[in-house]
């Protein structure tokens, strides 16, 4: 009887071992096919991480490229009409260059209407010259040149004085035009009796050193007359942004 109760206990034993056995092998299934599941998931969260960046760098490359597409664009509609005004006005004549274009470097952190470019005394650029842009505009001046960088500061600055003509008809009427705040022009010293309109094209008088007559300044945008007084004055607007150029090119006229 003793034989066989120990029998039995034995295969009572050997019974929960199995059954351990076996629940510890479901257990362990279970746990092994969720870690599978939870590594394919992550694998598979990251292809599809990675698809996105993948994708928003490819529109964000697209988006750079369409950008400096359209500034070599602008650049090239610029420089061509730069070219014509050239051309027109004699300054492509093969014995000597009268012009340099330069690329705009930097705008001076302190004041900004003040740019540098990347042309200097060593290419022939001296302080006054004119910087303008595509047909003939007049934009600012060189004030400032080193061996291979200049300064040039806007018309609009308040520091800007240039004698300028309103064109009307053939008469000419000189004034001096002076920066106002950076904003834009102003013209002084108009002669009371002279009958300015708004519209009219301001350009260069072409009476002082360095600068040449015909650039384009602005055109009158507002008089200012009082008939008690000698001279009268008048806003002088300009035709274009000055300070969103890439490229200018400076008159070598001094």
């Amino acid at each position: 009887m003793r034989m066989k109760s120990n029998k039995n206990k034995i295969l009572v034993i050997l019974a929960v071992i199995l059954l351990l056995v076996f629940l510890f092998a479901i257990d362990k299934n279970k746990i092994i096919k969720g870690k599978f599941i939870n590594f394919f998931s992550f694998t598979k969260l990251f292809d599809n991480k990675s698809s996105c960046d993948i994708e928003k760098t490819k529109e964000i490359y697209e988006i750079i490229q369409n950008e400096k597409n359209k500034i070599l664009l602008e650049e090239n509609k610029q420089l061509k009409s730069t070219s014509n005004f050239l051309s027109e006005n004699g300054y492509l004549n093969e014995d000597k260059k009268k012009f340099l274009t330069a690329y705009v470097l930097a705008k001076d952190p302190i004041d900004s209407s003040v740019f540098i470019i990347n042309q200097g005394s060593n290419n022939g650029l001296k302080k006054g010259m004119p910087v303008i842009v595509s047909n003939g505009i007049l934009i600012g001046r060189l004030i400032n040149v080193k061996g291979d960088f200049s300064q040039f500061v806007l018309i609009t600055n308040n520091r800007s004085e240039i004698s300028g003509a309103i064109q009307k008809d053939e008469e000419k009427i000189s004034g001096i035009v002076k920066g106002n705040y950076n904003l834009s022009t102003t013209m002084e010293l108009i002669p009371i009796d002279k009958n300015i309109k708004e519209g009219g094209i301001v350009i260069t008088s072409g009476t002082e050193e360095c600068i040449p007559r015909g650039l384009v300044i602005g055109s009158v945008s507002k008089i200012h007359k009082n008939d008690n007084d000698i001279f009268q004055k008048a806003d002088i607007t300009p035709l274009i942004p000055l300070e969103n150029n890439n490229i200018v090119t400076v008159l070598i006229e001094c």
